[in-house]
């Protein structure tokens, strides 16, 4: 198999990704629509075709063609490489890898992820987000006792408050081995770090994390934030609509709202954990479903489903 190998600086988010002229990693200054998969209200796609990719925040590590994101966090070298198989649609994937040998009290030193950019603000912001996991039984074990995050919508701490970091608003997140929605909220302005937000959480099992071993599983996630009760989150899997919240307290009181990142991120685990990701897509609050639903170019989408079928 053929791998490109991706190397990149270790540095921490607190420290980087939020340091002074991180205007610069605003979805706005950074946003280029695909040429790929032509949709409506589309913002980004990365297929991973290029086999390369650049970061506005660390080492550009490719030319111009290459998709550009805001930030990567990877524990190591072999965090992050471009694959020939296995592939949701073209001709390549990313395959992320986190090992237990190299934690440390870093941050960075958690996760094998890359980021995109930040929405300027908070209540009524919308995105729209399509993006396919494959996780091989062999390297991603059923681990009960451990939580590892697989998409996450993050915030930024108003640093003017010093106010610290929090967990993510919005995960999707493997516990007590089962895949899961977790979401919350914080109405403060100066979040006491986790306290508010771990009483405002909401988490939904979605489904036993054997059931996503060795093959392609394609996720839509339709998010709206608002501290008004205005809020909304949906999710699809595979077409089917599993989450389905309306008119409910989503985000954080900050002056910048959330970055997506896609990864491996984990405080612990036995020895090491690979998956793979491909068809990565962004849209704005024009988006819809098929706009960015994984395997478009190809025309392999999965029909979008209305309803939670109990």
């Amino acid at each position: 198999m053929k791998k490109i190998f991706l190397m990149l600086s270790m540095f921490t988010a607190a420290n980087v990704f939020a340091a002074s002229g991180f205007a610069a990693t605003y979805e706005k200054n950074i946003a280029t629509p695909s040429r790929q998969i032509p949709a409506e209200g589309v913002i980004f796609f990365d297929g991973f075709e290029s086999g390369g990719f650049r970061f506005v925040v660390g080492e550009y590590s490719g030319p111009k063609k290459d998709p550009l994101w805001a930030q990567a966090q990877f524990q190591g070298d072999y965090a992050a490489k471009f694959v020939d198989s296995p592939v949701r649609s073209g001709k390549k994937a990313m395959r992320f890898e986190w090992r237990k040998a190299n934690l440390s009290k870093s941050n960075t030193s958690k996760k094998a992820m890359i980021h995109y950019g930040k929405d300027p603000k908070v209540e009524g912001s919308e995105r729209w987000y399509g993006f396919s996991f494959f996780l091989p039984k062999k390297d991603f074990p059923l681990e009960p006792k451990y939580n590892v995050v697989l998409f996450q919508m993050h915030a930024t701490p108003d640093k003017r408050l010093k106010e610290r970091y929090r967990i993510p608003m919005y995960a999707l997140t493997l516990r007590k081995g089962y895949l899961a929605s977790h979401l919350s909220y914080d109405l403060d302005k100066l979040s006491p770090h986790n306290k508010n937000i771990k009483a405002n959480e909401t988490l939904i099992k979605i489904c036993p994390l054997p059931s996503l071993w060795d093959k392609w599983t394609d996720f839509v996630v339709h998010a709206k934030l608002s501290l008004k009760k205005k809020g909304l989150l949906q999710v699809w899997m595979n077409g089917k609509l599993v989450i389905d919240l309306k008119n409910i307290n989503f985000g954080y009181n900050d002056d910048i709202g959330s970055y997506p990142s896609w990864g491996i991120y984990s405080y612990n685990g036995k020895d090491k954990r690979v998956m793979f990701v491909d068809e990565v897509c962004i849209g704005n609050e024009k988006a819809n479903y098929y706009s960015v639903a994984p395997g478009k170019s190809d025309k392999t989408q999965k029909k979008m489903q209305v309803g939670i079928k109990k």
